[in-house]
């Protein structure tokens, strides 16, 4: 859950009496804040086995990466196999957006082949840059405007002091 909806959530039963679990995944379910954000919550009434417990050697090897902050409550899951992996330094900006791209098209994150991921790609970006330009147009004020053949130069203008006209 979302620490930040706790207090939303709380404010939300607030003075209610918590008598069954109906009344808590209903209290949950109405919660909104000013933004917009909303709460889903239904109730799991599966049974699941009581007193399984795994091993330190277990734990360690999952691909958990801890974070400096809070490590404990803050942690990334990686896909198998990218735990002992270095991240790689990259300095030109277009390899460095590649590996993200390359990343974020792994199979086991998409639940998608790479060919199947290509092929939505193909069929989104047309859409996504006319999107892109109907947005610049809108921040411009209007269309593009063509590309000058002529340099632009800059020259100091000569200072003129102002004069009052002469009253005749």
């Amino acid at each position: 859950m979302e620490h930040r909806l706790f207090s939303h959530i709380t404010m939300n039963w607030r003075g209610r009496p918590l008598t069954s679990h109906d009344v808590v995944v209903n209290a949950i379910a109405a919660t909104r804040t000013r933004s917009g954000l909303r709460v889903e919550a239904e109730l799991d009434t599966c049974r699941y086995p009581l007193g399984i417990s795994i091993s330190k050697a277990q734990l360690k090897s999952l691909p958990i990466e801890y974070h400096n902050t809070h490590g404990i409550w803050n942690y990334t899951v990686r896909p198998a196999g990218h735990l002992n992996e270095e991240p790689a330094q990259v300095t030109d900006h277009d390899t460095a957006r590649r590996q993200v791209l390359d990343l974020l098209a792994e199979p086991a994150l998409t639940g998608m082949s790479r060919d199947e991921m290509a092929a939505l790609a193909g069929k989104l970006a047309p859409e996504l840059g006319s999107l892109r330009e109907e947005r610049l147009h809108r921040k411009r004020g209007g269309p593009r405007r063509p590309p000058s053949s002529l340099p632009v130069t800059f020259t100091k203008a000569a200072t003129t002091t102002p004069t009052r006209p002469s009253s005749q």
